[in-house]
């Protein structure tokens, strides 16, 4: 209730779940009384896909952490279409852990080969 009064309707830092889900406000009486009552988008962010997890942490060189996420993506594409269910992947890239100029060599050539991949939309 209280991001809502304050005008928020996203929330893009969830790391509960790769799947998209709303928060909807009670009006008191259980029932909600609106086909579509006010609600927060609660958009997924996963720290298995950003760099300071898999690159800062892990230590992963530019070429297994671009494979990391392309199997990340490619398993969660998989899922969503056995399952047609929309999944959000949110890669967390960070210009200086992530915009090296190997790291942006290896991330183009994987954004390249996922464009093959059916049911995968790109969202900026």
């Amino acid at each position: 209730d209280i991001l809502l009064d304050a005008g928020i309707e996203n929330i893009l830092d969830f790391v509960d779940d790769d799947v998209p889900f709303r928060l909807i406000k009670d009006n008191g009486d259980g029932k909600n009384g609106e086909d579509f009552p006010p609600s927060v988008l609660c958009l997924p962010y996963s720290m298995e896909t950003n760099d300071f997890s898999l690159v800062l942490t892990r230590h992963l060189s530019p070429k297994d952490y671009a494979s990391a996420l392309e199997s990340h993506i490619e398993q969660l594409a998989k899922e969503s279409r056995e399952s047609e269910e929309p999944i959000v992947v949110c890669l967390g890239l960070h210009t200086f852990v992530s915009g090296t100029p190997a790291a942006v060599n290896e991330l183009g050539k994987m954004l390249t080969r996922l464009e093959n991949v059916s049911n995968i939309v790109w969202a900026t």
